[in-house]
């Protein structure tokens, strides 16, 4: 489910919408020069890319209304469980954990405002897997 919309919509919002604006900071110096260079090829590319997909025929509020029916039905499953599907994590906890991290850390300030205001439950969860396996979140984040 999160990899046939969530990962599209962020990648759309990302790439396309916000022409990447976001992200493009996140590279060394290097890299920003590369994509640069080379950033009309690949927005071009990922743009008809995500058409054949599907996502790209959409505009930004119908795109995200998928990514949000899905968060909200990633919550349902979840209820009130500490990992999604049990006590303790499993595989399918750290490729929701890797999505989710896209979501809230990947993505416009805007959608992590809107999942940390309307979606407790999976941002609880976030943070139960980074406190569990990366104690050290913030300090891999700065490397």
């Amino acid at each position: 489910m999160l990899d046939e919309h969530a990962i599209t919509v962020v990648g759309y919002k990302r790439y396309v919408i916000d022409d990447m604006s976001y992200i493009i900071d996140c590279y060394s110096k290097t890299y920003q020069n590369y994509f640069r260079v080379i950033k009309p090829l690949f927005i071009s590319t990922l743009k008809k890319i995500l058409h054949v997909i599907g996502i790209g025929r959409f505009s930004e509020k119908e795109a995200f209304f998928f990514l949000y029916r899905e968060l909200r039905a990633l919550e349902d499953v979840m209820g009130d469980k500490p990992f999604l599907l049990a006590d303790a994590p499993s595989t399918y906890d750290a490729a929701v954990f890797a999505e989710l991290t896209q979501v809230l850390l990947g993505c416009a300030p805007e959608v992590e405002r809107y999942v940390r205001e309307n979606h407790a439950v999976l941002v609880g969860y976030h943070e139960r897997m980074k406190a569990k396996y990366w104690p050290d979140w913030q300090q891999c984040r700065a490397d």
